[in-house]
C-alpha cells in the first residue's frame, strides 16, 4: 500500500507533466494598448509589487511552521506550496490585498505631481539650479 506522501508526489508529477504538454496561449502580458493610460500601468505595477510582497510574506511565514510529514516532504510538496502561495498572493493583491498597492499608487502620484510643480518652479533657474544674476534687476 502506498503512503499518502507517495500519492501526492505521483499526482503532482502527473499534473506537472500535463501542464508542460498544454500550449501556453493565455499568457498574461502587460497591456501596451494606446487606451492604457500611464495611471493604469502604474496601478498594475503597484498591484504586481504587492503580489510579490505577499508571496515573500507567505513564503517566510511558511518557513517558520514545522513540517508534519503528513503529506510527505518531497519536492512535489515544495512545488505545490510555492504555486499555491503565488496564486493566493496574486488573487489577494487583485482584490485589494492589504492596501499596499493603493498606498504605493498614491505616493507615486504625489511624487509625479510634486515633480511637475517643481519643474515648473525651476524653469527660470539656470542648469545649476541657481537663479542667474541680473544686474538690471533690483530686489
Amino acid at each position: 500500500m502506498s503512503m499518502p506522501g507517495d500519492m501526492v508526489n505521483s499526482l503532482t508529477a502527473k499534473i506537472i507533466d500535463n501542464a508542460k504538454a498544454v500550449p501556453r496561449k493565455n499568457v498574461v502580458k502587460p497591456d501596451t494598448s494606446p487606451n492604457n493610460t500611464e495611471d493604469d500601468r502604474i496601478k498594475a505595477a503597484c498591484s504586481e509589487f504587492e503580489s510579490l510582497f505577499l508571496y515573500q510574506l507567505f513564503k517566510n511565514m511558511r518557513a517558520t511552521v514545522p513540517e508534519s510529514g503528513l503529506l510527505g516532504d518531497g519536492k512535489s510538496q515544495e512545488i505545490y506550496t510555492d504555486m499555491m502561495d503565488t496564486e493566493v498572493s496574486k488573487k489577494l493583491a487583485a482584490s485589494g490585498g492589504i492596501g499596499l498597492s493603493a498606498l504605493l499608487f498614491q505616493q507615486m502620484q504625489k511624487q509625479q505631481t510634486d515633480g511637475v510643480e517643481k519643474s515648473r518652479a525651476t524653469d527660470d533657474l539656470s542648469p545649476s539650479g541657481v537663479m542667474p544674476y541680473d544686474p538690471e534687476k533690483k530686489d
